[in-house]
């Protein structure tokens, strides 16, 4: 809660920088997770932020309880718009996988209050307003409405991104890159294998499971588009010049892992289901 007199506000003692709800609304934890950071190392924040935590507008952290810090009231300008567009992607990065379209039989995504532009102090009157985004989606300036857009096209899709709990800061930079980026449709032909693999993949499991009912096989029903993963993973590094891949995985999906992607006889698989033995001696003659 906050209360105005004259040209003061009374700033909730529950931010340690001094912003609160009327100014960013449900996000106010977005900009008090960024002010820690910034205090912390102020390089692992965007310029934009450390040029809005180290205005006079906002208070230096208190040390230990103490009465509501006072701060001079100031009108929304471009550094307010700028820092609350900010506050918006940080939530997209970290939330915007909430929003990702990846249930087939929904047609609408649901939606979350704290993706809302509303909640940041937005509206449709400042879409047309340019920002500065610090790098967002490899640019300088953008306005209010493509900062947005570009938010729902990144992380909103029919994939979702979940990495910002990464504690390794090049580990989520790199991430971070290739998913702020426009998106390539497939060619057809890229569709068409896709489609050849799930297929696979499918085929693979129905066989099983109509052929040995009952016995244990570490199903990959559900999760088929694994298997379109690791092609997909395999191709790009050889095409990158890896020459060979060691693959170590949990149990479920490993059969058709073998079959799909490392290639092994399906009737060898299938032989090892019905405990056939190789008719072959591996040494001597076998009447021993």
């Amino acid at each position: 809660m906050t209360s105005q007199s004259g040209t003061a506000r009374v700033v909730s003692p529950r931010t340690e920088c001094g912003i609160n709800e009327a100014e960013f609304g449900i996000n106010e934890w977005v900009v008090d997770e960024q002010r820690q950071r910034w205090l912390r190392d102020p390089g692992s924040v965007d310029r934009t932020w450390r040029e809005f935590f180290a205005s006079p507008r906002v208070p230096a952290a208190r040390s230990g309880p103490s009465a509501p810090a006072v701060a001079p009231r100031v009108d929304d300008g471009a550094q307010l718009k700028a820092v609350r567009v900010a506050a918006l992607i940080h939530a997209f990065r970290v939330r915007g996988h909430l929003m990702a379209a990846t249930d087939p039989l929904t047609p609408e995504p649901p939606a979350h209050a704290e993706l809302d532009v509303a909640a940041f102090g937005l509206d449709e009157a400042d879409r047309a307003e340019k920002v500065v985004v610090d790098g967002f989606a490899g640019r300088s300036l953008m306005t209010v409405g493509e900062v947005f857009d570009a938010l729902r096209e990144f992380y909103c899709r029919t994939a979702g991104f979940e990495y910002m709990h990464l504690q390794d800061s090049r580990e989520r930079e790199w991430i971070q890159r290739r998913v702020e980026r426009p998106w390539r449709r497939p060619d057809p032909a890229g569709q068409l294998r896709i489609l050849d693999r799930l297929g696979a993949a499918e085929a693979f499991e129905t066989f099983l499971q109509t052929k040995y009912v009952g016995q244990k096989r570490y199903s990959l029903e559900g999760g088929e588009s694994a298997v379109v993963l690791l092609d997909a993973l395999l191709l790009r590094a050889m095409d990158s010049g890896l020459g060979e891949a060691v693959i170590g995985m949990a149990h479920r999906g490993r059969l058709n892992v073998l079959a799909n992607v490392v290639g092994k006889s399906c009737a060898q698989i299938f032989g090892e289901f019905e405990d056939a033995e190789d008719p072959r001696p591996e040494q001597g003659s076998g009447d021993v």
